[in-house]
């Protein structure tokens, strides 16, 4: 975006570059949805479409994994609560985030982060309930969203923005833009030509301050929540390297689909006669010849398991790029003990603990700014919170099966009953501390024998 037209030709070069550069980092967005809502850009030809009786939208939703990729990965990333130096400042924001909803929020915030490589939070300040207000935002996809722009000399927020088409009102298809420096939020809108053009609320300076009483900025509102940004200003989707074996998986399955109708089942032939309307290929249907020398004969059904093995060779693959368990594709009826599955998910707990560490300092940022606000707006006037020591504390990434441990624990305090260690030891040495002890004895009654019985 260009406001000003008086710029020599290397600035409008550098300009033009970034335009483009922000015009691809938008398309990839928007092919990252797709394919995440099963939208994959397999094209069907003509016989395929006639062969097969199905819409290609019908076939762009078959066999798509990538939904499981990103939840996977966002159902494990869970804010139980938040830590600070302060204990007024962890109870304010626990307040906040009850008040706001951000349990389920964060929900949404993760799963679009991962998704589009990028997400996105927006705090602002609420005169009405008098406490800060989060919104979440979707990365920009040259239509909606919101972004952030970084200085080139320091990874530091220049500023940041939101973009929306106007829906309502005299300004109905117009678009809008916030521009969200540390000090000021510009407004924009675009005229009948286009061009973008100032923006004031009524009442409103241009630009609005966004500044404290004594005049100190408040800070870039707008959060970023970058996915594995290997050091870049920006992150990278789950899904980028999926996609392509996404394709590959989904062609594979039209392959299959193409091939067990044509070659799927036996067929019959006939020579030396031509077939009547009455011979059709269906149960209990009899065959006849007019022709003496006619000769009946069949077609063995073609060979589909190349095919199949493909599809789990692809998905296999797709598990190994994502480190998502293959065990979670269950592309079989075998199920996997709890052992193997604790060992299968290595790799995925420690995908998403890198995860929480970079949406840890989103997190903390958020509520950073949170905290500035409160202080410069509560009314009435009270002692300011610190914001130091801000913390997010995340739930297990671990999923526990507790009848399963359970179970093994049982397992394992038999096994040192027959040897011959006494009860009490037994189960202590299986992993019972001695709350669970007390518990257990004091009941009379565990298991299908208890400890005192």
């Amino acid at each position: 975006m260009i406001f000003n037209n008086n710029t020599n030709k290397a600035t409008e070069a550098f300009e033009q570059w970034l335009a483009r550069s922000d015009l691809i980092q938008r398309q990839n967005v928007e092919m990252y949805r797709k394919f995440y809502d099963g939208e994959h850009d397999i094209v069907l030809s003509d016989r395929q479409k006639a062969r097969l009786t199905v819409t290609t939208v019908q076939l762009r939703s078959l066999a798509n994994v990538c939904p499981l990729v990103v939840d996977t990965v966002a159902e494990r990333l869970s804010i139980d609560d938040f830590d600070a130096a302060d204990g007024r400042t962890s109870d304010a924001i626990a307040g906040w985030w009850d008040e706001r909803d951000l349990d389920a929020h964060q929900d949404d915030v993760h799963l679009s982060a991962l998704r589009d490589a990028d997400g996105y939070m927006i705090v602002e300040w609420d005169k009405e309930t008098n406490t800060p207000a989060f919104f979440q935002e979707p990365a920009d996809d040259g239509w909606n969203g919101a972004g952030i722009v970084y200085a080139s000399d320091r990874r530091r927020p220049l500023y940041g923005y939101k973009r929306w088409r106007v829906e309502e009102g005299q300004d109905t298809g117009a678009q809008r833009l916030n521009l969200y420096f540390r000090d000021r939020v510009e407004k924009y809108i675009t005229g009948r030509a286009g061009a973008w053009t100032p923006y004031s609320d009524p009442g409103e300076p241009w630009p609005a301050p966004w500044v404290d009483a004594a005049g100190q900025p408040l800070g870039v509102p707008v959060i970023h929540f970058p996915t594995n940004p290997n050091g870049n200003d920006y992150g990278t989707s789950e899904l980028e390297a999926v996609i392509p074996l996404q394709r590959v998986l989904t062609s594979l399955w039209v392959n299959l689909l193409a091939a067990a109708d044509a070659t799927g089942f036996q067929l019959a032939t006939l020579t030396g006669d031509i077939p009547s309307e009455e011979m059709i290929n269906a149960p209990r249907s009899i065959w006849y010849a007019q022709n003496p020398d006619a000769v009946f004969g069949t077609i063995p059904p073609g060979d589909l398991s190349l095919i199949v093995e493909s599809i789990r060779h692809t998905t296999m693959t797709i598990a190994q790029v994502s480190r998502v368990p293959l065990t979670m594709f269950q592309d079989s009826k075998a199920v996997a003990s709890a052992e193997t599955i604790v060992a299968s998910e290595r790799g995925l707990i420690a995908k998403v603990n890198d995860r929480a560490k970079t949406y840890g300092l989103a997190w903390r940022a958020a509520m950073r700014t949170a905290v500035g606000l409160h202080n410069a707006f509560a009314m009435p006037r009270g002692p300011a919170l610190d914001n130091t020591g801000i913390t997010p504390r995340w739930a297990s990434f671990e999923q526990v099966d507790h009848l399963a441990l359970e179970a093994r624990r049982q397992a394992v305090a038999a096994g040192h009953l027959a040897n011959g260690l006494g009860m009490e030891a037994a189960y202590r040495a299986s992993g019972y501390d001695a709350a669970d002890l007390e518990w257990m004895l004091r009941t009379d009654t565990y298991g299908d024998e208890g400890l005192t019985q």
